[in-house]
C-alpha cells in the first residue's frame, strides 16, 4: 500500500510539473496572440489612412482633369 501511495504521489508531482510547463507555454502563446492582434489593428489603421490618401489623390486628379 505504501508503494502504491508513493507511486501515486510521484505521478501527481509529475503531472503538476507538466501542467506548470503547459501553463507557461499557454501564457507565451497568449502574449504572442496579443502582439499579433495589436499589429493587426495597426495595419488596419494604416490601411484606412492609405485608402483615404488614395481617395484624396484620385479626387484631386479628377478635379485637375475637369479644369
Amino acid at each position: 500500500m505504501a508503494a502504491e501511495t508513493k507511486s501515486i504521489r510521484t505521478e501527481i508531482a509529475s503531472l503538476q510539473t507538466r501542467n506548470l510547463g503547459l501553463e507557461q507555454r499557454v501564457s507565451k502563446v497568449e502574449a504572442h496572440a496579443s502582439s499579433f492582434q495589436d499589429r493587426d489593428q495597426e495595419l488596419l489603421f494604416l490601411h484606412g489612412k492609405l485608402t483615404d490618401l488614395e481617395d484624396r489623390r484620385t479626387g484631386a486628379e479628377e478635379t485637375t482633369f475637369a479644369s
